[in-house]
């Protein structure tokens, strides 16, 4: 009996550790460049979130979330592969909402768009766009104002559509 037991115990520990579970070990990893809390009684004392980030893959993203979670995306082109040096500059908050300024281009031709999402009904919704373009060569800046006549609800925004090199 006494062999047994050893023989058992040498058995059972040289196969500790053959037979495991298999775990997930998929991991999805985001990386936060900036966040945007908007609170207060402007917005019925409700909280949101605008994040700006990149995930695993190297796509980058700007989140709105409220409590309940994600109310839209807007997915961003991709430097150099889509839109050439394509950057997110600041997103900032405004009286009415909050704004997202980004650049773009290179050699002659900078371009810029500032897009302005107020606040009402509990969304936000894009109603203002500047643009500027600066022309290397001529060492001259142009600068125009667009008032979106139907405002465009986050969830909808498609930043592809105003960024096209002119």
């Amino acid at each position: 009996m006494k062999y047994f037991v050893i023989i058992f115990s040498l058995f059972f520990h040289s196969c500790n550790g053959q037979i495991s579970e298999k775990k997930n070990t998929s991991k999805q990893i985001n990386d936060t460049i900036t966040t945007l809390l908007l609170n207060g009684k402007y917005y019925l004392n409700n909280s949101y979130e605008v994040v700006y980030l990149i995930d695993e893959t190297e796509n980058k993203m700007i989140y709105l979330n409220d409590k309940d979670g994600v109310i839209g995306i807007i997915l961003l082109p991709k430097a150099d592969d889509e839109i050439k040096n394509f950057s997110v500059d600041r997103i900032l908050k405004t009286k009415r909402g909050f704004q997202i300024n980004v650049n773009w281009g290179g050699g002659n031709y900078f371009y810029g768009r500032e897009f302005y999402f107020y606040y009402r009904n509990n969304n936000f919704y894009l109603d203002t766009i500047k643009y500027n373009i600066y022309f290397e060569r001529d060492n001259k800046t142009v600068n125009d104002l667009k008032i979106i006549k139907e405002p465009i609800v986050f969830s909808k925004f498609n930043i592809l559509s105003y960024i096209v090199n002119e």
